[in-house]
């Protein structure tokens, strides 16, 4: 892994506000020419960035309901928490699954 510097920190905290963002309008924001920030933006993406995403509207969308679930498995098997991440993970109405310590295992 790369170590970050203070533009690499300043690039990240503007994609995180705004990753849509053009490497254009990027350098600008950060500071440094165009070429220099598609470099570093591809170093960061290799180590830092784990992807893009669109933050949605929830009640736009008729989700009215957050809940937190916590979830104790029976049996602790490598296999078994495979097998339960997998299934968690499609279901539509579940947007985290976080494999936690202390009484429970996970929490949705």
């Amino acid at each position: 892994m790369i170590k970050l510097d203070q533009i690499d920190r300043t690039i990240l905290q503007v994609l995180q506000a705004d990753g849509r963002l053009s490497n254009s309008d990027l350098a600008q924001r950060v500071g440094i020419s165009a070429p220099a920030c598609w470099k570093r933006l591809k170093r960061l993406e290799a180590d830092y960035i784990a992807g893009y995403h669109a933050e949605l509207n929830a009640k736009a969308l008729g989700l009215n309901l957050l809940a937190f679930l916590s979830i104790m498995l029976d049996d602790h098997s490598e296999e078994t928490m495979t097998g339960f991440e997998s299934a968690v993970s499609k279901m539509p109405g579940v947007i985290a699954c976080h494999n936690v310590s202390g009484k429970y295992d996970y929490l949705l």
